[in-house]
């Protein structure tokens, strides 16, 4: 069970994910008056975000700056990227067994150590890049299995622009037969 939101009167938990043998729970106690607010850009990212992970979708965060603070997507790294404009998105291919890696540099100044962290499908265990060599071309990929993730890393992204990549899944953990 990990608790992704607290209350700010208080330390309970107002969102969490649970994930057991594969299936995938999400809890809220988020007071539903309070959901429809079209100012509120957090939240709504919030909510997506856990769909998307219910759903067995794949779910990302990116960062800029420095190798290490990239990789480990701080705060601070996370607040550069947006501020610097660095875009991403990571969905699902066609082909179920793959999935395509946009980066964009939509700022006025290259982005150096663009990163994306990549939380995987249910019984995802091991992906590797994808597509011809122009796609690959100074990317690199590391695995994070102790959360079901991997980084996606390229040394620098110029002015305007745009990297397309994909991941292939390598290895799915079996699934339990139940009685």
């Amino acid at each position: 069970m990990n608790i992704d939101a607290r209350w700010r009167e208080n330390a309970r938990a107002a969102m969490m994910h649970i994930e057991v043998d594969g299936a995938r729970c999400l809890w809220f106690g988020i007071d539903p008056n309070a959901l429809f607010n079209p100012d509120d850009r957090q939240l709504l990212l919030l909510l997506r975000t856990a769909f998307r992970w219910a759903a067995g979708q794949p779910v990302s965060d990116g960062a800029i700056g420095a190798p290490q603070l990239a990789k480990t997507l701080t705060p601070d790294a996370r607040r550069d990227a947006r501020a610097n404009r660095f875009a991403f998105t990571v969905d699902r291919l066609p082909n179920r067994n793959q999935f395509g890696i946009r980066m964009t540099n939509r700022g006025g100044r290259p982005l150096m150590n663009p990163t994306v962290k990549i939380w995987l499908p249910p019984g995802v265990t091991q992906v590797g890049l994808g597509g011809d060599f122009i796609m690959r071309r100074n990317a690199t990929l590391t695995g994070v299995p102790e959360e079901g993730a991997c980084l996606v890393s390229l040394p620098s992204l110029t002015r305007n622009e745009d990297r397309v990549m994909k991941l292939r899944i390598v290895e799915v953990r079996p699934r339990v037969a139940r009685r």
